[in-house]
């Protein structure tokens, strides 16, 4: 996942956090950790566009 990412010039961190999210989303009992974690990252994103 990573490395078709980054062939097809997606940003390394984005395709970590989405290769990541993968992984443990195989896990069911992990996906809401995902979910926390991806909608934090995207909250800080926003707040630091103002």
């Amino acid at each position: 996942m990573i490395t078709l990412g980054l062939l097809r010039r997606h940003g390394f961190w984005e395709m970590v956090l989405a290769g990541t999210s993968l992984a443990v989303a195989a896990i069911p009992e992990g996906l809401p950790a995902i979910a926390t974690v991806s909608l934090a990252a995207g909250a800080q994103r926003m707040a630091k566009r103002g």
